[in-house]
């Protein structure tokens, strides 16, 4: 009976470890995913408020 015992334990280890291995890798890649996505917006940022710029700034002089 030990080693039927022994093999279960061991079976229901490897599940659990496979199980956390998994989980571990897709919160990991969500993970990096957002702060991708986040950096993305970041580096957008400028460029948008230099538009807003030159658009404002288009308004307010008058050509030559």
């Amino acid at each position: 009976m030990g080693i039927a015992y022994l093999s279960t334990l061991s079976a229901l280890a490897g599940s659990v470890v496979g199980g956390l291995t998994s989980g571990v890798a897709t919160w990991l890649s969500q993970r990096a995913q957002a702060r991708e996505s986040q950096l993305a917006r970041e580096m957008a940022r400028p460029d948008d408020l230099y538009r807003e710029f030159i658009a404002a700034r288009r308004h307010t002089v008058k050509p030559l």
